[in-house]
């Protein structure tokens, strides 16, 4: 195709005035930040996902062996430092493109990240922030002398941490952070050792192992040990290594079965560390001696924390979530046509209201219909106790 001079000329006019015309439209103007704020992300509900760190053969000084703990930590975490989100506002809006730069506590500047997420540590920390438009025109910069931070997360401790998976814990957290109904937590699983019949137990109001006669034999005669092992090994690890928000208020502690029912009397032992306990088809049927064919009324006096918690005054604060299925098991032992499991949970609740707890404001029960004694079953009720206890 031939182009005469007449038409060169033409494009090239039609062309500078387009461009005149893009420009009237779209000015370059000079850069000026109206404001500048921060707020931490794990209290944003940015944090979406949950990483696990496990800590493989914690060794215990008062059990003699060793386990796993399993940490499930929200996303972002970090044990020195936390991650905030940086909103930057220009005084005049504009199409042209414009970056941000920051330093933090004196340090160099350097380009504001796309998502304005960046990592600070703990304490007080000094932002300064400036932003630059296409012909390299700086801003004034802007500088928040007052960002401290301190974010802690809640502790929920779980027995037979080996379970986590099987609860489907994770994926159940990271859906609650996503609808924003919970609060992010720290949770420690804390795996069971081959002698788990006897560490899993009671221990009275003195602090001592309660023997349980069973059909297994005697068991449970660890319980002092392995409560021992919790409050005074593992939480203060916990505490010193992360960033825990400590207090009854801020710690609760859940098991399953066996688990649940050490989980109940720990807290019920140490009201000033446990402030809520979930029991998860708690093994609420743990009995002292009954003699030879003893009556169902005879089994049902001995059972061990409906008595300890009958011998104990209230704590005040405290609160607990049950959990039992339909199908937890067939025996029912006082033939009221009631499985035990259910007998056992609604009794220890009982003996709970008599000393001035309620159900509507301090227990929580839930009957699952079908339900059995498996992680199956527990796994489908998970969400239940996170809300009721971590809800916001």
């Amino acid at each position: 195709m031939r182009y005469t001079l007449l038409s060169l000329f033409l494009i090239a006019c039609l062309s500078v005035q387009g461009c005149k015309k893009q420009n009237i439209n779209q000015p370059i103007v000079p850069p000026i930040l109206k404001s500048v704020s921060w707020s931490e992300v794990g209290a944003s509900g940015a944090a979406l996902t949950v990483v696990e760190k496990d800590i493989p053969s914690f060794q215990s000084t008062n059990l003699g062996n060793s386990r796993t703990l399993r940490i499930l930590l929200p996303e972002y975490y970090y044990s020195d430092s936390v991650f905030i989100k940086v909103t930057v506002e220009l005084e005049t809006e504009t199409t042209n493109p414009t970056r941000f730069y920051y330093a933090l506590n004196g340090q160099p500047f350097i380009l504001l990240p796309e998502n304005r997420v960046i990592r600070v540590r703990n304490g007080q920390n000094t932002l300064r922030v400036y932003a630059v438009n296409s012909i390299q025109e700086k801003s004034e910069v802007i500088v928040l002398s007052d960002i401290v931070v301190n974010l802690s997360y809640k502790v929920l401790y779980v027995n037979d941490g080996q379970d986590i998976s099987a609860l489907n814990f994770k994926n159940t957290l990271a859906n609650l952070y996503a609808s924003r109904s919970i609060e992010k937590i720290i949770v420690v699983g804390i795996d069971a050792s081959a002698n788990r019949l006897n560490e899993y137990g009671t221990i009275d109001l003195d602090g001592n192992s309660v023997v349980c006669f069973s059909s297994a034999g005697q068991i449970g005669n660890r319980a002092k040990e392995y409560t021992a092992f919790l409050t005074e090994e593992v939480m203060p690890f916990i505490n010193q290594n992360f960033r825990v928000a400590t207090g009854a208020e801020n710690t609760a502690i859940i098991g399953s079965s066996l688990g649940g029912l050490s989980a109940f009397n720990i807290a019920w032992m140490k009201p000033s560390l446990f402030g809520r306990v979930g029991a998860f088809s708690g093994s609420f049927w743990w009995r002292g001696k009954t003699g030879d064919n003893p009556t169902g009324q005879q089994i049902n006096e001995a059972r061990i924390m409906q008595y300890l918690v009958r011998s104990s005054t209230k704590r005040d604060g405290m609160k607990f979530w049950f959990e039992v299925g339909t199908n937890d098991e067939t025996s029912d032992r006082d033939g009221d046509g009631i499985i035990d499991a259910i007998d056992d949970t609604r009794d220890l609740m009982l003996e709970l209201t008599h000393l001035g707890y309620t159900e509507m404001d301090d227990c929580a029960y839930v009957l699952v219909a079908g339900g059995e004694h498996n992680q199956t079953t527990w796994s489908q009720v998970l969400d239940d106790f996170l809300i009721w206890c971590y809800g916001k």
